[in-house]
């Protein structure tokens, strides 16, 4: 489904559809339906940001993998775009720790801290890997900033990967946060030979 909200495009996937419909029929639907809260609240933020340092948003696109902003041409700061990155993962991250401190929707609260915690990881296609990159653009040369972004995405990639792996052995891990990870890091292996 597509339409245009002023200039900007939006469309929503089948996919995000059909997630909605698997919320509603699975015996984990509570906590589907409050990581898509969740992550539209993230973008929200992000849009939120965006317009207020006076970007443009070409399009947003909805998706079972959450929300992908297309912004236009014009150029902010570094520190701005930073921000932007940031934005969001630190809202879900304070929503999180103040409901958790309240004692109230308990697991509103943990989706908003994992979702906050996981986006802030320094791997390069996270808002924590973007932001860390717009930080060092302006004070490294763009190639020492690709290097370091790779290198933390390698190490954060590898450090789930060991991480879940152990816990698996100790029973306590989980198979689906083993298999992202093991995405994470084909994709950026990928990204790195045909970039």
């Amino acid at each position: 489904m597509r339409f245009k909200l002023g200039r900007t495009e939006v469309s929503v996937s089948f996919s995000f559809f059909a997630l909605l419909l698997l919320s509603a029929t699975t015996r984990s639907s509570e906590i589907i339906r409050l990581s898509l809260i969740t992550s539209l609240l993230h973008e929200c933020i992000h849009l939120i940001f965006i317009l207020l340092f006076s970007g443009k948003i070409k399009s947003v696109r909805f998706s079972f993998m959450g929300g992908e902003i297309k912004r236009g041409d014009i150029s902010l700061t570094a520190t701005k775009e930073a921000v932007i990155s940031l934005s969001a993962p630190v809202t879900n991250l304070l929503i999180g720790a103040g409901l958790y401190v309240l004692n109230v929707y308990e697991h509103f609260a943990i989706v908003n801290l994992i979702i906050g915690a996981f986006n802030l990881i320094p791997y390069e296609g996270f808002d924590g890997g973007r932001a860390l990159k717009c930080l060092l653009e302006g004070r490294v040369n763009e190639k020492t900033a690709n290097n370091v972004a790779i290198l933390l995405s390698f190490i954060s990639c590898f450090s789930f990967i060991a991480l879940n792996g152990y816990l698996l052995i100790k029973n306590n891990g989980n198979i689906l946060f083993l298999i992202t990870s093991a995405i994470m890091l084909i994709s950026l292996i990928i990204r790195l030979f045909s970039g």
